[in-house]
C-alpha cells in the first residue's frame, strides 16, 4: 500500500495489478477507476486527474458572472 496525494495505490491481491482508492471515506472519481500494471502508472493518472481538476476549477472561477 502506497499513499500518494490523498489516494492509496494498492495491489489487487490476485493478478499483481494496482488499483487506486480514496484515502478516507468518499467516492473515487470516475477518472481514477481501473487497474494499472505499475504503481507509477497509477501515480501518473492521479496527477492527470488533479491537474484537470485544477484547470476545471480555474475555468469555472474565471467565467462566473457577477
Amino acid at each position: 500500500m502506497i499513499e500518494y496525494k490523498g489516494y492509496v495505490v494498492e495491489g489487487d491481491g490476485a493478478f499483481g495489478l494496482k488499483k487506486i482508492r480514496s484515502k478516507g471515506s468518499g467516492a473515487l472519481p470516475k477518472q481514477l477507476h481501473g487497474s494499472f500494471t505499475r504503481a507509477e502508472f497509477a501515480f501518473k493518472q492521479i496527477d492527470q486527474y488533479l491537474i484537470g481538476k485544477e484547470t476545471t476549477n480555474g475555468e469555472k472561477a474565471s467565467t462566473s458572472r457577477g
